[in-house]
């Protein structure tokens, strides 16, 4: 069973260019959460869809050769009504299930990272026929950070796929088990953008910010230090290069970045309600990473979380503004507006409401 890409959640790594870095952001204040469906195959039911959950702690910028850790890694997989009913049929009330998980790893070494070598035996999985069941993974707190992980070249993304994961659930029958191997093969998650129907190209938008670790109802909150990092790749530049040969510099003016706030409110939030103008450079065969605002940050709020006993989550929503093309003399030659839509439901992050005074959650 596979994950996603992150494209647009905050473990998304950027290393360090040189012509547009990003600024420098604390350790430990990136937490990227992202939920996600997966298309599966379950031997004899055919492909069923499961709802994931995965969050974990990154740093947003690294510098080629730096090693780095993932932190406070927790994933959550809802398995379908339908294969808790195929275990009712047969009489059973739980479930054993080991889990393998594998990270594929762009422009970093290793290539590959198993999480759990030998599996991770999870064991009397209760559920109820006809209803779903999450399995968390792990049952309790965190995993243990994950690392060392060697940064590749600059200039170029580090980016984080959960690759190969593989669920062998354990249906009890009579004095026996019933295997059930369920895999999911790797899926993207991309968030489009379309520059006026002259181009359309997927486009790495990263928000990241510090946030409670948890919340109390009604208590209003404000999620600081807050700033979104745009990666255009190397191809996106050579198709512009390719029409606008004279293109040498541009200017970003970004006027809208739509946060959705689930168990909150308000229940929709624009993150830029001040339009952030950034300058770039064309930087052949490169992609470019453009940090939206330059040089500072702003914050997100405030919000007022919802209920006791859920979660309150940040989604990213759509995100518009327009670029300046500009020639070596700095003028304008094409102003293109632009509008990028997330495919798919992406959480920011998911911060726990509660009346009770929690303790902040360590790794």
């Amino acid at each position: 069973m596979s994950f996603f890409k992150t494209s647009v959640a905050s473990c998304l790594l950027g290393v360090a260019i040189a012509v547009n870095e990003a600024p420098i952001v604390p350790v430990a204040a990136q937490i990227g959460a992202l939920d996600f469906g997966i298309t599966c195959q379950v031997p004899i039911l055919g492909n069923y869809t499961f709802a994931g959950f995965f969050t974990a702690t990154a740093a947003i910028q690294a510098n080629a050769g730096q090693e780095i850790y993932y932190t406070d890694l927790v994933a959550e997989v809802t398995i379908p009504s339908s294969i808790t009913t195929l275990g009712g049929l047969i009489g059973a009330r739980s479930v054993d299930a080991n889990v393998k998980v594998a990270l594929d790893l762009e422009n970093a070494s290793p290539a590959t990272f198993n999480i759990f070598p030998n599996g991770l035996q999870i064991n009397d999985i209760k559920f109820t026929p006809g209803s779903p069941v999450t399995v968390r993974v792990p049952t309790n707190g965190t995993l243990q950070p994950l690392g060392p992980i060697t940064m590749g070249a600059a200039g170029t993304t580090h980016a984080i796929h959960l690759g190969e994961v593989d669920i062998e659930i354990m249906i009890p029958f009579g004095p026996t088990k019933f295997p059930l191997d369920v895999k999911c093969p790797p899926q993207a998650i991309p968030y489009d953008c379309d520059f006026s129907g002259v181009i359309q190209q997927e486009i790495d938008l990263t928000i990241s910010g510090t946030v409670p670790t948890y919340l109390n109802p009604g208590k209003t909150f404000s999620v600081d230090d807050v700033y979104a990092y745009l990666r255009v790749p190397a191809a996106l530049t050579a198709q512009v290069k390719a029409i606008i040969p004279e293109a040498k510099t541009g200017r970003v003016t970004a006027d809208n970045f739509t946060i959705a706030v689930k168990n909150g409110s308000p229940g929709a939030y624009n993150a830029l309600p001040t339009p952030q103008v950034v300058e770039f450079e064309f930087v052949d065969g490169q992609e470019i990473g453009i940090a939206v605002p330059k040089d500072e940050t702003f914050s997100i709020g405030p919000l007022v979380p919802g209920m006791s006993g859920s979660e309150l989550f940040l989604d990213a929503g759509d995100a518009s503004g327009a670029v300046d093309i500009l020639d070596g003399e700095g003028a304008t030659v094409i102003t293109v507006p632009f509008t990028c839509v997330p495919k798919y439901t992406s959480s920011l992050i998911g911060i726990p409401v509660t009346d009770l005074t929690a303790p902040p959650i360590t790794p």
